[in-house]
């Protein structure tokens, strides 16, 4: 069993599943102080352990898992021309591509490449904050 991943998103190889799961059965530190250890959230750790106790095996990560799409060279230069049109954000750059080019590219991987290529700032976590506001 290969406990390395591939992936730098993910948090959790096999040996830290394990290792959390036996902290909290075994050691008996809390749900909350495992999660904060590994940087995931306490309802992760929560459904590890129970489908530990359900089986009595450790929960193995699924290496078949959904991968990452990335943007292709194509899509890069339809982004980069659509924003040369109508300088446009993601939100309305995504429509724009795709009534002109007829393409659908995803809104966050619009954003992202925008990003990348300094065309987009980054939101602030202030502008968040007084978004979810209520007035």
């Amino acid at each position: 069993m290969n406990d390395k991943s591939s992936d730098p998103m993910v948090k959790m190889t096999n040996r830290r599943i394990r290792l959390g799961i036996d902290w909290v059965l075994k050691k008996g530190e809390t749900v909350d102080e495992v999660a904060n250890n590994f940087k995931v959230s306490t309802r992760r750790i929560e459904q590890l352990v129970k489908i530990f106790k359900e089986t009595g095996e450790y929960p193995v990560l699924n290496p078949n898992r959904r991968p990452k799409v990335h943007l292709t060279d194509e899509q890069k230069e339809i982004i980069k021309q659509a924003y040369n049109e109508s300088y446009f954000g993601a939100k309305m750059l995504r429509h724009h591509i795709i009534k002109r080019h007829k393409q659908n590219i995803p809104q966050n991987k619009i954003h992202a490449y925008l990003l990348e290529i300094g065309l987009a700032k980054p939101e602030s976590q202030e502008t968040e904050k007084t978004k979810a506001m209520p007035i």
